[in-house]
């Protein structure tokens, strides 16, 4: 967490431009598509078969 601030707040004073620059850190879109897969996974665990990812908001 501590590394994961020190990279936010770097982006920040390099005022980096988050719509034209790479993160260095995870955005909002990492963070759905990890939530999308364990969604999935917890799915899949359940209902004992394969279950497709859905990505949809």
């Amino acid at each position: 967490m501590k590394n994961l601030m020190a990279q936010f707040y770097g982006f920040i004073a390099k005022n980096g431009d988050p719509l034209s620059d790479s993160l260095p850190f995870a955005s909002f879109d990492d963070g759905h598509a990890n939530a999308c897969i364990l969604d999935a996974i917890v799915e899949s665990s359940k209902k004992r078969e394969w279950i497709r990812v859905s990505y949809d908001m």
